[in-house]
């Protein structure tokens, strides 16, 4: 089959797996075996989970490692992942059949840790559409820095000004754009309060993107 000269790169939370629920009821759960309740955590929506932790223990005076609580984190959604049978979102194993049988390569970069990422994808069945992965353990610093995703470019051997990145927040879509690649705002009502003025392209259904991205690569 004949490679399309566009390709797309994927972010996870929010675009293929309907996690922003299960990140904040691990990190209810979490803050409130410290004591520590009441507080707004969809706030932190797109917000790195290093970011969000360490804000945590700064305000509350947590004296658990910030890797040990990324650890519980993640633990915790993975196992509700699994105990749950929590499926894609909508649209997405649609949307990636049609890339992948019109040669549109596919590629991860995910904000998320690699201890979280690849459980995901491997219990979602999507794990062979993602030939180059990258994730929050392969970067110092997450999202909007265009890091992640310079670094998938890198591994692809890809200009971003060639591709597009399908990202929920607005900090995904300011990272994607950052690394020359063309945006497309997945707007998900679970991601919390996101703007999506500065992506080229919004959508409400991940099947609108295939019509986006083959238009591209004629």
């Amino acid at each position: 089959m004949r490679q399309s000269k566009t390709f797309v790169v994927f972010d996870m939370d929010g675009v293929l797996l309907d996690s922003e629920p299960l990140h904040l009821a691990a990190k209810l759960d979490i803050l409130k075996g410290f004591g520590v309740t009441g507080i707004d955590v969809a706030g932190y929506a797109g917000i790195g989970n290093i970011e969000f932790w360490t804000d945590m223990k700064r305000e509350f005076g947590i004296q658990e490692d910030t890797l040990d609580l990324l650890n519980m984190q993640y633990s915790h959604i993975l196992s509700h992942v699994i105990s749950d049978k929590v499926q894609p979102i909508d649209g997405a194993v649609e949307l990636l059949e049609t890339l992948n049988e019109n040669g549109v390569e596919t590629a991860l970069a995910s904000a998320s840790h690699s201890q979280l990422v690849y459980p995901v994808i491997e219990e979602l069945k999507l794990a062979g559409y993602f030939p180059v992965v990258v994730t929050g353990s392969d970067t110092s610093a997450s999202k909007p820095d265009p890091g992640i995703y310079l670094l998938a470019l890198e591994r692809m051997s890809r200009a971003g000004k060639d591709g597009f990145a399908v990202e929920d927040t607005t900090n995904g879509i300011r990272s994607a754009a950052g690394a020359g690649l063309h945006t497309i705002g997945y707007i998900n009502p679970m991601s919390g309060p996101q703007h999506y003025d500065e992506a080229e392209y919004r959508v409400t259904s991940l099947r609108d993107i295939a019509e986006i991205v083959l238009n591209k690569s004629k």
